[in-house]
């Protein structure tokens, strides 16, 4: 989860459905972003000017879930996702 700033929705990845997620302010998940290449999007952090950048790491496709050799496969991302809001940068 990441925390934008006060009255700004808090964003989630969402693993399922290979996405990004903003609770509203009636406590409800909206989708942000879905987008197949989103592989087990990680990390989520708010850059300048309203952009939220999303470490995609494929951690899903590791020997410890598959019980099988890994299945990672390049490319591995950061993604850039536009959110509208005012983010604080870092965070």
């Amino acid at each position: 989860m990441q925390q934008a700033k006060a009255g700004v929705p808090a964003v989630f990845t969402n693993l399922s459905d290979n996405g990004i997620d903003v609770l509203t302010k009636r406590g409800e998940l909206r989708p942000l972003v879905r987008d197949a290449r989103f592989l087990w999007p990680d990390n989520v952090h708010f850059g300048q000017d309203s952009w939220l950048y999303v470490a995609i790491n494929q951690l899903h496709r590791n020997p410890i879930f598959t019980n099988a050799a890994d299945q990672g496969k390049p490319p591995y991302l950061i993604a850039r996702v536009w959110t509208g809001t005012r983010g604080q940068p870092g965070r």
